[in-house]
């Protein structure tokens, strides 16, 4: 039987699933998961590109739609909200590091 400090409180368990999806989001920036992603569509570009300019010195008849691909946005409020709290628990951690490190050269240099 669990005593009554045994017992996590709510707040903290909230806290620890919202750590866990920060850590989740902060490394699927930094691992370069987004760059990567718009890299890809910009080879894919330089390829469509590529054709439509073979079509010309061909001589086929040319339809826009055929090079321009639309791509599904999947976003959604969770995910706006997840790498904006990113973004902002990154900021937040940067500009602490700075303090401390202000803080700790005025103190000791």
């Amino acid at each position: 039987m669990e005593t009554e400090k045994e017992k996590m409180n709510p707040f903290f368990k909230i806290l620890i699933v919202l750590f866990i999806i920060f850590i989740a989001f902060y490394i699927a920036l930094e691992s370069g998961y987004y760059p990567s992603r718009i890299e890809k569509k910009t080879i894919l570009t330089s390829k469509n590109i590529e054709s439509f300019e073979n079509n010309i010195k061909r001589g086929n008849e040319i339809n826009p739609e055929g090079y321009i691909k639309k791509e599904e946005n999947y976003s959604n409020f969770v995910t706006k909200a997840g790498t904006s709290l990113t973004y902002l628990f990154g900021k937040i951690i940067d500009e602490g590091s700075k303090g401390v490190t202000k803080t700790i050269k005025m103190l000791f240099w």
